[in-house]
């Protein structure tokens, strides 16, 4: 165990509430003045998405100059961009890209789910997209790669993998390559559509403003914000904006236990917890009760959407792209884990049944096997990030002032432990 004193000072976060909260606005906005303009759907993302990345982007590169943060493992300097310069070598790189791009093309051909109607969405975009990013690509992996302090990054090593030169391959690069894109490759053709959907469902302001209407309209807000940040997140893992995947999650239970929440696994182990009926049906006869739940509904929502908000670029699972303080995680390390399953009690009552108090009791088990999920996740993540000192310091200040540390005190087991050894982040690892 860590035999350092408490932090007495929370450790700077990568990202900044403002930032977040700036670009947010203008992906709402952008949303709303493409409606009123009557763009398609496809077209409404486009411009969206578009506009949500260029915010982000001045904000982070102009404004707080992530680029120049130690974690890219750029180095800024005249001489060391001459001296590194390397045609040839990012050349060489763009090839390994390319065979990455091939091996997840004959995956996503390969498996027959990706041929369905719920990724199409996906399909048109990337279809759409494809020759703007190639074009792109070029300058973008010779203006890195000369700014790269080890320019000798994954890509290097799957291009020296697939010519046959593999004394030259360092294989823990390439795990970690081989396990940033393989979650990457998953989760962006899933939260895609799932995004385009939701901008498609985003309600109008309510004509009664009723409690009910005005947590779907919230409900709305916040599942497009979150899934906003989310395909973000999982497209831009560039070392320029600092948000580069440093390193993946090593535990197969970390993956088991997220990969088990997501399509298709879901289908397949995840319960059910309701029997259809939903707090606005059980409590529409007490007016001030449904509004009590509705308020309760309405924070647990908007603190779900605020928590994924933070990430910014960063956002993924079952990675290390810097560790957050700021904003919820201000209060607990797992701020969207924990409004997320509360939101869910409360939206969707299993406690209360039509049917019978054995189904109560059976749905209820059903959502506390969900939780348990998600605790298994937070704990995993813990386990991962503490490689980190900065985490390290973050988590041992949460024990001393997060809103639940007396969990931690009237439950020891529960209270963070820094592990024994915590070694220095290895910088430019995974990309």
């Amino acid at each position: 165990m860590s035999q350092d004193p408490p932090a007495t000072t929370r450790p700077a976060s990568v990202t900044k509430p403002w930032v977040c909260l700036t670009s947010a606005v203008a992906f709402i906005g952008a949303i709303a003045i493409s409606w009123r303009q009557g763009l398609r759907l496809e077209e409404t993302f486009l411009v969206s998405m578009a506009v949500f990345m260029v915010v982000q982007m001045i904000l982070d590169l102009a404004v707080r100059k992530v680029h120049r943060n130690a974690s890219a493992g750029l180095v800024f300097r005249a001489d060391h961009f001459r001296r590194n310069l390397s045609l040839r070598r990012s050349l060489i790189k763009l090839g390994g890209l390319y065979a990455t791009l091939a091996v997840m093309a004959l995956c996503y051909w390969l498996i027959p789910m990706y041929r369905g109607y719920f990724h199409k969405p996906f399909w048109d975009v990337l279809f759409l997209l494809a020759p703007y990013v190639a074009a792109l690509t070029i300058p973008y992996f010779i203006l890195v790669d000369a700014l790269m302090a080890e320019p000798r990054d994954g890509y290097w090593h799957v291009a020296q993998l697939v010519s046959f030169r593999w004394s030259r391959v360092d294989w823990k690069i390439l795990r970690e390559y081989a396990k940033g894109w393989t979650i990457k490759g998953f989760f962006l053709p899933l939260m895609t559509p799932l995004l385009v959907r939701a901008i498609n469902g985003l309600p109008g302001l309510p004509t009664t403003w009723s409690i009910v209407d005005v947590v779907a309209v919230v409900a709305g807000l916040a599942l497009c914000l979150d899934l906003g940040f989310v395909v973000l997140g999982y497209t831009f893992t560039v070392r320029i904006l600092d948000s580069h995947i440093r390193s993946a999650n090593p535990f197969v239970y970390a993956w088991i236990a997220c990969l088990i929440c997501y399509r298709p696994f879901w289908k397949f182990a995840g319960p059910r917890y309701s029997d259809g009926l939903e707090w606005s049906d059980w409590f529409a006869g007490s007016p001030a009760l449904l509004v009590t739940w509705g308020i309760l509904v309405i924070a647990a929502k908007s603190s779900w959407a605020y928590s994924n908000m933070m990430f910014g670029f960063r956002f993924s699972n079952l990675t290390h792209r810097g560790i957050i303080t700021s904003g919820p995680f201000r209060f607990t390390k797992h701020p969207s884990y924990v409004s997320k399953n509360i939101a869910w009690w409360l939206i969707s009552v299993p406690f209360l049944s039509r049917s019978s108090p054995l189904d109560a009791v059976w749905f209820s088990g059903g959502l506390l096997f969900i939780n348990t999920l998600y605790f298994v996740r937070a704990i995993s993540e813990e386990a991962h990030l503490s490689e980190d000192p900065a985490y390290v310091a973050y988590a041992e200040w949460i024990n001393e002032h997060g809103v639940f540390r007396w969990i931690g005190r009237a439950i020891p087991v529960l209270r963070y432990r820094a592990p024994k050894v915590v070694a220095a982040p290895e910088v430019g690892e995974a990309t």
